[in-house]
């Protein structure tokens, strides 16, 4: 699997292209923004074959419409529907299938109701679920706890080493956010308060 990394200016969302090595086949995550360095790295070593969104916030989905006029991927998500165009609806422990890669999703509400990361092999793409540091922004107390409890029990039950690759920000580790993320320290200490 080899992984090239986007910076879409107009939102500041990190945009992964994935691609696996053996068969030659790329997923999108979180198409903020599409260019030419994208669609050349595209062009030019593989076939698209699906976009995964973690959520449904248009600083994360703006270039879906731009690629739907180059290309036909098959789009996964939580909901049916991202801009208009058709999805496929996914649930939490669905595993994808594209090329050699198993594509494991979890569903980890809370910064939204429709927020899901996708873990390949030792990799996990969080969106704005858990970034280098910090938690995803909630709209309330009950969506900041439902996004606690869902990182503890399914992010940071992950292997120490697995690599993060969030919406926003640089990549970190599990046992990194375990020691140093400031939004899960809090919540540990007000837990034992």
């Amino acid at each position: 699997m080899k992984i090239t990394t986007f910076l879409s200016s107009k939102h500041l969302v990190n945009v992964y292209l994935i691609e696996d090595e053996i068969e030659h086949k790329g997923v999108l995550v979180d198409p903020s923004a599409v260019d030419y360095k994208m669609i050349s790295k595209i062009e030019g070593e593989m076939s698209l074959e699906g976009i995964l969104i973690t959520h449904s916030h248009t600083a994360h989905t703006d270039g879906l419409g731009t690629l739907f006029k180059i290309y036909k991927p098959k789009i996964y998500a939580y909901h049916k529907k991202i801009g208009g165009i058709e999805a496929q609806e996914l649930r939490d422990g669905d595993v994808i299938k594209i090329g050699s890669m198993d594509i494991h999703v979890l569903h980890l509400p809370g910064h939204s109701i429709d927020s899901v990361c996708y873990k390949i092999d030792n990799v996990i793409f969080t969106g704005d679920t858990l970034e280098s540091g910090s938690i995803g922004i909630t709209e309330s107390l009950v969506g900041k706890e439902l996004l606690i409890d869902g990182i503890r029990r399914k992010l940071f039950s992950l292997d120490d080493n697995t690599l993060i690759f969030p919406g926003h920000g640089s990549p970190s580790k599990i046992r990194i956010e375990k020691m140093f993320n400031q939004d899960m320290l809090e919540a540990e200490a007000t837990l034992f308060a």
